[in-house]
């Protein structure tokens, strides 16, 4: 897997370290945020290539942490992690800018690889 960092904001912490811990197996360095406003001022402290984001938290939902977040680091991949499909979520983060949308819980290996995708790409460009 491509070195870089990856930020995952989930506000179900046992969901947000187990997405760490399965990530960590590629010796990827991964950073948990428990909150969009906890995100947000560790973006401000460190650079990240991907951004694995909860769809639904109290007070900004992840399409709103993107935007964000983006703003900052123009750069960033972001995966929507979603307990809640639908096809209208899914069309709605890719249409804004979302590198890709999963639903939880999602195979290990599946997040692993997509995760391996966008730090390949991110390790291309500019």
């Amino acid at each position: 897997m491509a070195d870089g960092r990856v930020l995952v904001v989930d506000d179900e912490p046992d969901h947000g370290l187990t997405v760490r811990a399965i990530l960590a197996r590629d010796a990827v360095a991964v950073d948990f945020a428990a909150s969009p406003e906890d995100a947000l001022a560790q973006a401000c402290q460190q650079t990240y290539d991907v951004a694995i984001l909860d769809l639904r938290m109290p007070g900004r939902d992840g399409l709103s942490l993107m935007h964000a977040l983006r703003r900052g680091q123009p750069s960033l991949r972001v995966i929507i992690l979603t307990a809640y499909p639908s096809p209208t979520t899914c069309r709605t983060a890719l249409t804004e800018g979302a590198s890709a949308y999963l639903e939880k819980p999602c195979a290990p290996e599946a997040l692993r690889a997509m995760v391996a995708s966008l730090l390949a790409q991110s390790s291309k460009s500019p």
